[in-house]
């Protein structure tokens, strides 16, 4: 973790009177929450206070699904090759 981020935790600790790991947590735990609900695939928006709205695009999934697929098949065809 950079000094920056550890001298913002070590002057909120003291401004709220809280120690610095809850601090941490409180800052980490919303990109916690974001990736979790962006990974459950049901494509709801979250919206973070002072950054914006962070969103999986209208079939953006599906086309990582058909890339991911055409990855897998040419690794498979490859794999063949070398047997």
């Amino acid at each position: 973790m950079s000094k920056l981020h550890n001298d913002k935790y070590k002057k909120l600790s003291e401004d709220y009177g809280i120690p610095i790991h809850v601090v941490k947590a409180m800052v980490e735990s919303q990109f916690s929450f974001t990736r979790e609900t962006i990974m459950q695939g049901d494509d709801k928006p979250v919206r973070l206070q002072f950054l914006g709205k962070f969103e999986v695009k209208e079939g953006k999934r599906d086309k990582v699904r058909i890339r991911r697929e055409w990855a897998k098949k040419i690794r498979d065809e490859k794999n063949r090759q070398k047997k």
